[in-house]
């Protein structure tokens, strides 16, 4: 490939993720509204926000929110990707798994992705019935919902 290639290559990857990741950002002031409508879920901090463990590593999250269900203390961690694959699903439920751990209480997850092929949603129902997917369009429509 030649390196103007490579550069515009570059130049549209970083485009795409800014494009998304200011997507990302219109989701977090309808995370209240989502949470408790969707999950009964009383939502009292909702970010973005990195997790570090003792070991010195972290996890990124893309939507973090902490909140109460029933008297309990929940966390409700979501995961964006414009076009979510197998592998996305796999990293986000072992992310998941560390979390649990971590905080020691109910975790539970979603993933929002603009569009999802057959196979990684049959792959996520089949091996991960306790992740929730949604597509972009249902994240505003739920929170309208709650209102």
């Amino acid at each position: 490939m030649s390196e103007d290639k490579k550069n515009i290559k570059e130049l549209l990857n970083v485009l795409s993720r800014s494009i998304w990741y200011e997507k990302v950002d219109n989701y977090l002031p309808l995370m209240e509204d989502f949470a408790l409508h969707q999950y009964g879920i009383k939502v009292s901090a909702a970010e973005r926000k990195f997790i570090p463990y003792p070991d010195g590593k972290t996890d990124e999250l893309n939507l973090y929110m902490e909140g109460e269900k029933k008297g309990k203390r929940v966390y409700l961690i979501g995961e964006t990707k414009s076009r979510p694959e197998k592998k996305d699903i796999d990293q986000f439920a072992a992310r998941l798994e560390r979390l649990r751990g971590y905080f020691k209480a109910e975790v539970k997850g979603f993933m929002i992705g603009y569009l999802f092929h057959p196979e990684v949603e049959e792959h996520a129902k089949a091996n991960y019935p306790e992740i929730d997917l949604f597509k972009t369009y249902e994240i505003e429509r739920t929170a309208k919902k709650a209102k």
